[in-house]
């Protein structure tokens, strides 16, 4: 089943290192960002999409439409401009762009 957070383990320790909070839905997808390795996106079957610092666990930007079911995610980094693609309940292809 699907879950409200997010936890990241230490590779080396295999300890929890960090517990990402959405508290909007359950998460359906979440990935590394392109490019960088400090950031993660996620997205919710409530319509939120966020943005986070995997190292401090701060949310670094949201996105949020109650109305979409948001199932997939991919990301693309080209001209110091990221680009986050979701796919929502409707198979309808959603871009956001985030510097």
């Amino acid at each position: 089943s699907y879950s409200d957070t997010i936890k990241i383990y230490n590779c080396w320790t295999f300890n929890l290192a960090l517990e990402l909070n959405l508290k909007i839905g359950k998460i359906q997808d979440f990935i590394w960002m392109n490019n960088d390795d400090y950031y993660l996106a996620s997205c919710t079957n409530s319509g939120a999409l966020c943005i986070w610092n995997a190292y401090t666990g701060q949310k670094m930007a949201e996105y949020i439409e109650k109305a979409l079911n948001l199932r997939k995610i991919s990301s693309n980094f080209f001209n110091n401009n990221h680009r986050i693609y979701a796919l929502d309940n409707l198979n309808i292809l959603r871009i956001f762009s985030f510097n």
